[in-house]
């Protein structure tokens, strides 16, 4: 207290200080720093076993602190066990749980499968049935197999022969064709014969008329007309005796026998005709039954216009060609490749041509119409509105290009074409005596006969020549002298 009291004093007079005083205060600082030292070593010989104790308490504190420590980790590790264990347990509950579904679940299957097995024992037995029985009808089937083997060799056997006798029939056709062609060439000697006696009979048939139309100028001149009224009357004479002018002459083997074939397409069907007359030039009508139209397969016809021999070789030809293409192939030909067929064989010949046009109709496949046309070398041309053929063609045209009109049922195809045929029938003297009219259709063939003009024949035609002759001329003579009247008037 006194140090301090003593510091405080020397404090307060520091302003005034000298070295006395300091020095004085050094000492005093001395003394108190010897005091003070002699008091900590008082205090510390006091606290040294004080201190000592307490280290011992510390080092059993921190002995202590250590052992908490590790109880407290030993405790942590204990807890973490324990909690893994829980957790384990768990698990293991879980997976129990699981265990016990699944073996439940496996029961139902067990029970399922049982069931199961048992249907698929009975299905079993049901199929042993079944199996029992495919083996009889596979007994049965074999059995069958071979009889239809055996009949299928006999099949072969009835085929080769068959082939055999193709080829025999072959060979014999090609003999017939050899005399076809002897034959053709006597028939154009025929032919040359026949035109003969025509131009004879011509000859004789212009004198006659001659003879009546210098008669007629004769009676002419007497009653004092002018010449116009023989004039007008010469046509009528020419016309009635059937002679004509050189250039008016018709010439050729395709309009020897005339013939008008004619085929329109309509909407899903197809028409083909024909006239029915069979005759030799203007002269003389043979029959009214000739057939021009043949069916080639079951939706095709094929039309042949021109000299009757070759239409039948051709149509005999072409009926071989189609059996043997359908024994080879085994199907049957469409009216495209018949058409293709046609030209081959028409251009085959062509040195020594058929004198025949043929026309073909049809439906395909598709069931859609098909014609087609041929000059007699085998020239093909196709149409989808309609193709004409023969003598009668030139009038068929314009009568065609005028009815016809696309989409066309088989009523109105029908209707169509039997009033062209029998338009350009009526205009051509060489074609006629009615007609036959074939419409294809998908399902069925529809064949009609129609009835037209017809000709007399060339006996009756002579016979009505001589006994109208006196007739005609007085009729002729009254009507020239009337238009003479008439034209003076």
């Amino acid at each position: 207290m006194r140090r301090v009291v003593t510091w405080q004093n020397a404090g307060s007079s520091t302003a005034g200080l000298d070295h006395k005083s300091i020095v004085a205060m050094s000492q005093i600082c001395t003394e108190d720093a010897e005091n003070t030292a002699c008091a900590c070593h008082l205090a510390l010989s006091f606290l040294i076993p004080a201190t000592e104790d307490l280290d011992a308490k510390m080092r059993e504190k921190s002995s202590l602190t250590k052992q908490l420590a590790e109880l407290k980790r030993s405790k942590l590790q204990y807890e973490t066990k324990l909690q893994k264990k829980k957790k384990d347990d768990d698990s293991a509950v879980v997976q129990t749980i699981d265990l016990e579904k699944k073996l439940q679940t496996i029961n139902n299957s067990n029970r399922v499968a049982t069931a199961e097995l048992s249907g698929l024992g009975s299905e079993n037995e049901r199929l042993r049935q079944d199996i029992d029985a495919l083996r009889s009808h596979l007994q049965e089937a074999t059995t069958a197999y071979e009889r239809e083997c055996e009949a299928l060799e006999g099949l072969k056997q009835a085929l080769q022969a068959t082939r055999k006798e193709l080829a025999a029939e072959s060979k014999q056709r090609d003999i017939v064709q050899q005399d076809l062609r002897a034959s053709r060439t006597a028939q154009n000697l025929m032919i040359n014969r026949l035109d003969d006696i025509e131009r004879r009979t011509r000859d004789t048939m212009t004198g006659m008329a001659m003879g009546l139309l210098e008669s007629a100028y004769l009676v002419s001149w007497a009653a004092g007309l002018r010449d116009s009224s023989a004039g007008k009357v010469a046509p009528y004479l020419f016309h009635f005796f059937g002679c004509r002018r050189q250039e008016d002459i018709m010439s050729g083997l395709m309009e020897y026998n005339g013939s008008t074939i004619v085929a329109m397409a309509g909407d899903k069907c197809v028409g083909i005709a024909s006239d029915s007359r069979y005759g030799i030039r203007q002269l003389q009508t043979v029959s009214c039954n000739r057939q021009k139209c043949f069916q080639v397969t079951d939706q095709c016809y094929v039309g042949l216009a021109g000299l009757a021999t070759d239409v039948q070789t051709m149509s005999q030809l072409l009926n071989f060609r189609m059996k043997l293409f359908s024994l080879r192939e085994e199907r049957v030909m469409q009216p495209r490749m018949i058409g293709n067929m046609l030209a081959s064989m028409l251009y085959e010949k062509r040195f020594g041509p058929w004198f025949t046009e043929p026309v073909v109709a049809g439906l395909d496949k598709d069931q859609n119409p098909f014609l087609c046309g041929f000059d007699f070398i085998g020239c093909l041309s196709t149409a989808e509105d309609f193709v004409v053929s023969g003598t009668t063609s030139d009038q068929l045209f314009g009568v065609c290009e005028s009815f016809w009109r696309p989409g066309m049922n088989k009523d109105e195809l029908f209707e169509t074409l039997s009033q062209c045929l029998l338009s350009g029938v009526d205009r051509d003297c060489l074609a006629g005596w009615g007609g036959v009219v074939h419409i294809i259709t998908p399902d069925e063939i529809i064949t009609k006969k129609l009835k037209g003009r017809g000709c007399l024949s060339a006996g009756c035609w002579t016979v009505l020549q001589c006994s109208l002759l006196p007739v005609l001329v007085i009729f002729l003579l009254r009507h020239g002298l009337e238009w003479e009247y008439l034209s003076r008037k």
